[in-house]
């Protein structure tokens, strides 16, 4: 059937066991639809930037996991956006790039050939990884009693 501009929503719910007053309005049934666009764009951004692989789940646990982790990471990207909003950082534009910068910060494993001894350090920072802790007021993470607490030195 041809519809010139016209777009219809169409369901199979014959009867509901909601009141007349819980049921939404024809005009908030819209909104939720073209709402879900951006729910689906948000949670494609989160599966890139977290990599997220083909997961699949199974048991109602699973799915629970795999939704948590996946708002849990939503929030993040939107708090990092928000942050660089209030704060702008110099050469720091998104949330992309402060991806990439803290994806630097590495920890080294330490050992003596021939001996037991053996830990852990963490690889001194670049400015712009200080500034992105100092913007989210994270410096703590690389004191060094706070890295002791993580067994790095």
């Amino acid at each position: 059937m041809l519809v010139d501009g016209i777009w219809m929503l169409v369901t199979n719910i014959t009867h509901t066991l909601e009141s007349e007053g819980d049921r939404l309005k024809p005009e908030e049934l819209i909104r939720a639809y073209r709402d879900k666009n951006r729910i689906e764009e948000a949670f494609r951004d989160v599966k890139s930037f977290i990599k997220f692989q083909p997961t699949f789940v199974y048991t109602d646990d699973h799915v629970r996991a795999h939704y948590t982790i996946c708002i849990l990471s939503y929030l993040l990207d939107v708090t990092v956006t928000n942050r660089l909003r209030q704060e702008p950082i110099e050469e720091i534009s998104s949330v992309d790039k402060v991806h990439k910068i803290l994806r630097r910060c590495e920890v080294g494993k330490l050992s003596v050939k021939g001996s037991e001894c053996n830990g852990l350090k963490l690889m001194p920072l670049t400015d712009e990884q200080k500034s992105v802790l100092r913007l989210f007021d994270c410096n703590y993470i690389v004191r060094g009693k706070f890295l002791k607490s993580l067994g790095i030195k």
